[in-house]
């Protein structure tokens, strides 16, 4: 039995037919049919009727005409808000020079955050070093007068004793602060000759300069000796290097050696007139911005120091008013000499304890002494 909406086998049909014939399965296209109508025309009442008995049969289901894709269902991003700092990172900038190549690609050290930067150093801070108040210095100072007293005291041998040993240090320590900035002047030749110079005055006014003429030549052969690669400079360069060590502490102790030689009475007021002028620009250039307050309070230091032996008519000058006159020399010459022992370093700030006790004596001493020798005849 046929329905309008299905194709249904009633049980009768079923009965009849053979057994080993199987009950033909109704097409899809009947299928699409039956569902077409069935959605379109709605139940048939006369089938429905008649399918009563089947109620318990699964029944066929009709196909869809046209079956869509199945769509994946779309997940919802949420966007996290992101924490922004209140100071970004400077980005790394190229340094000059360097064609336009960050300092960090190259594993330099990045350069500096903007805001003050240090203007460059002036001529007065290249040539002027502020005093160093760092440790014991006032009891340094006087240790040093305590020693130097006796020894100018007791003539040119202990003198020359005393300004070898210090001015050897101070060569040392000035060729050491070149090494540390990559310049390789030779210690060999620096600690040597600043000891054998003022040791040569002893007996001979010469050959401290003949010494002094054959120094450059040394150092070059010093300088020629090591290799390219370890000097970083030329020989003449390296070579110029020493004999900057060597000189300030070297005419220093020179000079004081022919002071001593001279006599008792001229070394004691050059040594007393130096020691005013230290005191002075220690004391009041220490605290100060501007390295003038310092020669200024060192001169006027050195004018008080000579009034009592002006006032007491001591040797050499025996009241005469020269003595105002050297004083005022010492008060002239003893800045030229810092300045002498600043140009011979890297900068006026470079610290080399020795050098700076004798930077007073650089100029000075030689000076006092030709002024001397004119002065007695």
């Amino acid at each position: 039995m046929s329905g309008a909406g299905h194709d249904i086998v009633s049980p009768s049909d079923a009965a009849d037919a053979p057994a080993d014939t199987p009950t033909a399965a109704p097409s899809a296209t009947s299928k699409a049919k039956a569902g077409g109508r069935g959605r379109s025309k709605g139940p048939n009442p006369s089938a429905s009727g008649s399918s009563a008995p089947d109620a318990g049969r699964p029944q066929a289901k009709a196909a869809p005409a046209h079956r869509q894709p199945a769509r994946k269902p779309v997940k919802k991003v949420v966007k996290k808000p992101v924490k922004r700092s209140a100071r970004k990172a400077p980005r790394p900038t190229a340094a000059p020079g360097a064609g336009g190549v960050p300092a960090a690609s190259r594993g330099r050290r990045p350069p500096p955050p903007r805001g003050r930067r240090r203007p460059p150093a002036t001529w007065v801070e290249r040539l002027f070093c502020v005093p160093n108040t760092d440790g014991p210095r006032v009891r340094v100072g006087l240790l040093w007068f305590a020693v130097l007293a006796p020894a100018t005291y007791f003539g040119a041998v202990p003198t020359a004793a005393l300004f070898a040993v210090v001015g050897g240090i101070a060569a040392l320590q000035s060729a050491q602060a070149w090494r540390r900035i990559g310049y390789r002047p030779s210690r060999i030749v620096a600690g040597p000759a600043a000891v054998a110079l003022p040791v040569a005055a002893i007996s001979s006014y010469t050959l401290p300069a003949l010494g002094i003429i054959v120094l450059p030549v040394v150092a070059l052969v010093a300088a020629l000796v090591v290799p390219r690669a370890r000097r970083r400079t030329s020989a003449i360069a390296a070579a110029g290097l020493t004999v900057r060590c060597v000189l300030p502490a070297a005419l220093a102790g020179i000079g004081m050696v022919l002071s001593a030689r001279i006599g008792v009475g001229a070394a004691m007021a050059f040594v007393v007139l130096v020691s005013a002028y230290d005191v002075g620009s220690f004391i009041f250039g220490a605290e100060s911005h501007s390295p003038a307050h310092g020669i200024i309070a060192g001169s006027a230091c050195t004018v008080f120091a000579v009034a009592p032996i002006f006032a007491f008519q001591l040797p050499p000058f025996d009241g005469e008013i020269a003595a105002v006159i050297f004083a005022g020399l010492v008060a002239v010459c003893a800045p030229l000499g810092q300045i002498a022992a600043a140009a011979s370093l890297p900068s006026a700030a470079t610290w080399v304890p020795a050098l700076r006790r004798l930077d007073a004596y650089v100029v000075t001493a030689p000076v006092w002494v030709w002024a001397m020798w004119r002065y007695l005849g």
